[in-house]
């Protein structure tokens, strides 16, 4: 089935691409990767935001700052239609 970019986000999509963004490594290793899946994070919608946030526990600073901003591009474009609510949970 071809899924276009309007399909809505899936749940193990963000997760697998969270966890390849995790794995980005000293000296370069997994950047390709991490790109790739940066670029997937970053186009999804604001609901997804709470579990990228949820992607930084634990992760390496590198990693952290690859998360943060995919966050902040995804914010961006949101403005006020942030899920606040859940965000202050």
């Amino acid at each position: 089935m071809l899924c276009l970019p309007l399909c809505p986000p899936s749940p193990a999509g963000v997760a697998d691409a969270i966890k390849t963004i995790r794995a980005v490594g000293a000296e370069g290793r997994g950047n390709a990767e991490a790109s790739t899946a940066w670029k997937e994070l970053a186009g999804n919608d604001a609901s997804q935001i709470v579990p990228i946030l949820a992607g930084m526990d634990g992760a390496s600073e590198l990693a952290a700052n690859w998360l943060r901003a995919a966050v902040d591009a995804i914010a961006s474009r949101a403005g006020n239609k942030l899920p606040v609510d859940d965000l202050l949970a």
